[in-house]
């Protein structure tokens, strides 16, 4: 394991581990930064006709809709889609937020920013069709997550659990630490 250090000097070897310790402190606290940025995100999209407005958290599950009062005039399924259009938008903005904040703080080029980013676009990403393969219990008919529940992604199937690890209600990769058990993103503005 330390056959590299065979026949060196020993002052050498010191700055060597000096600096490797430097990078590991230096990794450590970008990754903590991000963890902090990525739970104090949330993105807000509102409709072209200004009466939809929908607030999406880093988990990207949504955490405010307000309606403006001409939405009584359309039909249900009008304000259905309408709701569901603003919130996709409002998803899209916060990964390139996402974006943004692994940009400034673990790179784009590593492989924690490359996972992290992966990761919240794979959960806007179309979810290919699904053919139940027996009719029983297990076999959701209309479902596009990975465990029957409309809209789910990730391995827990429980809508909204995209994101890094380290974004409470998330599951996915772990580019960042583990959260110290707080209550989870803020529900206002970006940080």
């Amino acid at each position: 394991m330390f056959d590299g250090f065979a026949g060196r000097d020993p002052d050498e070897i010191e700055r060597l581990i000096d600096e490797w310790r430097g990078t590991i402190e230096d990794r450590t606290a970008r990754a903590r930064a991000l963890e902090a940025r990525l739970a104090q995100l949330s993105e807000t999209a509102r409709s072209p006709d200004g009466l939809v407005t929908v607030t999406v958290s880093a988990a990207l599950d949504l955490t405010r809709l307000d309606l403006g009062e001409g939405i009584r005039q359309r039909a249900a399924s009008v304000t259905a889609r309408e709701i569901m259009a603003t919130m996709r938008a409002a998803r899209g903005a916060l990964v390139s937020a996402v974006t943004v904040a692994t940009a400034e703080t673990v790179g784009t080029e590593s492989a924690a920013g490359q996972a992290i980013i992966s990761a919240y676009a794979d959960c806007l990403a179309p979810a290919p069709p699904t053919v139940p393969a027996s009719s029983g219990p297990s076999a959701v008919p209309g479902s596009s997550g990975p465990s029957g529940v409309p809209g789910s992604c990730g391995p827990s199937g429980v809508s909204g659990s995209c994101g890094p690890s380290g974004v409470s209600g998330s599951s996915g990769p772990s580019g960042v630490p583990a959260s110290s058990g707080r209550a989870g993103p803020g529900v206002g503005g970006r940080a």
